[in-house]
């Protein structure tokens, strides 16, 4: 008797949440980082979006066979692209990281993967940290914006907390942001925006301050070929300010026709953030940055503390997992030399002499996060030798330090097989969008073209005698 009743009692089901406070998700794997975290739709995977500039959640069309059409329609308005009209339809087994969440509405968009962008009431009251180095995000109650500044007060880290505005007509959130390049700046609100993984900017704010494409000021240059000049076809920014000393890395804006809202230039998407661990509370008002804190040491370089003494070591973080598919290295560095790094891995299980393992950091990607799984796949292809040994991998460490040049194009890891002089290296898309081109080189080529389009200094007159 016990065990057919054992056999016909229903499976114990996750149960439903009616909000996301408590909710801790990984992103998904992706050199770059990028805030997209793996949930599901019944039993089809989809890739979540945290969307800051949305009043209602949406569900791709690849999310269902047949969408449940919860009635009505809605207007979806885009911050710089419009707004079109879309039919309701019910989210009733949504899943985000192992925790289902109760039936919510959402906009039914076309799109060819399962998607679904959690936005509006969803976000209300929460919010999300994200540690950029584990690659994880961890959903919180949200706080006044005078707390997160005691906060930042006591921290043992450096913590800059920044007030998020509102767009008086469609509540999205806004901050100032500064652009340089060379002589020509532009200071404006830009949207926060959580789901972009590209920066926008509106060509028309770009051509009214000076902001020149990469392409024309790069057009002399033989080395560019037709896929980097149509990647360039960009704002290549050398300088974005958020605050007084603190800046993300050089970033590429792609520009954008048409007229925004409220006097808003552009979109900041994560690509162009600062780098560090993120805070963002939309119903608090605030995005903050958490980094360790740096000291210039006479003799001994640069230092890094996070509440304790500081040291060289505390600038390199590197965590390691182990999954089924091998090792999954998330790294980052804090102090670069101008010409950039070659940090060497020490891997058990594997020794120099089958592969050489090492994080390339250009200067400009210091305190930026990448993440890679050691053996990539393609490495049976370009390094067979170094795919076959790194699959023996347990367990990884910082070895050795090269001073510059980075060894790669991009932020990334490279491998290389002792009886093979070409180095493979795995990075994210890059400052450029074209994957062969160095990110310094370009920088580079870009401060030398800015200096010599720049005006000369005008002489001052000379004294009345």
């Amino acid at each position: 008797m016990l065990l057919a009743f054992a056999a016909c009692h229903p499976p114990v089901r996750t149960p439903l949440r009616d909000s996301l406070v408590g909710v801790k998700a990984p992103l998904l794997p992706s050199p770059s980082l990028a805030l997209v975290l793996p949930g599901r739709v019944g039993d089809r995977p989809a890739a979540v979006f945290l969307d800051s500039t949305a009043r209602l959640p949406r569900v791709t069309t690849s999310c269902f066979d047949e969408p449940l059409m919860g009635g009505g329609r809605a207007v979806l308005v885009d911050p710089l692209e419009g707004s079109t009209e879309r039919p309701l339809t019910r989210l009733d087994d949504f899943t985000l990281a192992d925790e289902r969440l109760r039936t919510f509405r959402a906009a039914l968009v076309e799109g060819p993967t399962c998607e679904v962008f959690l936005g509006g009431a969803l976000l209300d009251g929460v919010a999300f940290e994200v540690d950029a180095l584990a690659r994880e995000v961890r959903f919180v109650p949200s706080r006044p914006l005078a707390e997160w500044r005691k906060l930042a007060e006591a921290s043992a880290d450096a913590l800059w907390v920044l007030e998020l505005t509102r767009e008086p007509r469609h509540d999205w959130p806004m901050l100032p942001v500064r652009l340089s390049q060379g002589e020509a700046s532009l200071t404006a609100p830009f949207v926060l925006s959580t789901a972009a993984l590209q920066s926008t900017l509106l060509a028309s704010r770009a051509e009214a301050a000076g902001l020149t494409r990469a392409s024309a000021l790069l057009a002399d240059r033989p080395e560019l070929g037709r896929e980097a000049r149509a990647a360039l076809d960009a704002v290549l920014v050398p300088v974005v300010e958020l605050s007084p000393g603190l800046r993300a890395p050089p970033s590429r804006f792609e520009l954008i026709r048409g007229a925004a809202a409220s006097g808003l230039a552009g979109a900041l998407g994560v690509d162009a953030w600062p780098a560090g661990d993120v805070t963002v509370d939309l119903t608090g008002g605030v995005f903050a940055i958490r980094r360790p804190r740096t000291f210039v040491e006479p003799g001994r370089g640069t230092r890094c503390s996070r509440g304790g003494p500081s040291s060289e070591e505390r600038c390199f973080e590197l965590q390691v997992l182990r999954a089924k598919a091998g090792l999954v290295l998330s790294a980052r560095v804090w102090s670069v030399p101008e010409r950039g790094l070659a940090v060497l891995l020490d891997l058990d299980g594997v020794s120099s002499a089958e592969c050489r393992v090492g994080l390339s950091v250009p200067a400009h990607k210091a305190g930026v996060s990448t993440q890679h799984l050691l053996p990539w796949p393609s490495l049976a292809k370009s390094q067979p030798g170094c795919r076959q040994a790194l699959a023996k991998a347990t367990g990884a460490r910082f070895g050795a330090l090269s001073d510059g040049p980075a060894p790669c194009p991009q932020l990334g890891v490279f491998v290389a097989e002792p009886s093979r002089a070409q180095l493979t290296c795995e990075g994210g898309r890059g400052l450029t969008g074209a994957s062969g081109l160095s990110e310094a080189t370009v920088l580079d080529w870009l401060e030398k073209d800015l200096r010599e389009a720049a005006p000369p200094p005008e002489e001052e007159p000379p004294d009345p005698e």
